[in-house]
């Protein structure tokens, strides 16, 4: 069996896009509440947001949209 967080929204603040994303578990070293500026296309302006934010195994770090208590409930088994 391997655990996995499946189907949250990460974005690229880099590209400021968004993107659908799967993690195996077993490769995730922290989860944290993370707040930080993406584009909002109906004000045209840059706004706060609270997600979070995952970092995996090989220092890879993900930005999420979805609140951090949202990601816990997330995880399921498959």
């Amino acid at each position: 069996m391997i655990n996995t967080l499946l189907d949250v929204t990460g974005f690229d603040r880099d590209e400021d896009e968004f993107f659908k994303l799967s993690l195996n578990v077993e490769k995730i070293i922290a989860i944290a509440e993370d707040t930080f500026t993406m584009f909002d296309d109906v004000t045209g302006e840059y706004v706060e947001h609270v997600g979070c934010e995952i970092t995996v195994d090989g220092s890879l770090c993900y930005k999420i949209l979805e609140p951090y208590q949202e990601v816990k409930d997330k995880f399921v088994r498959r």
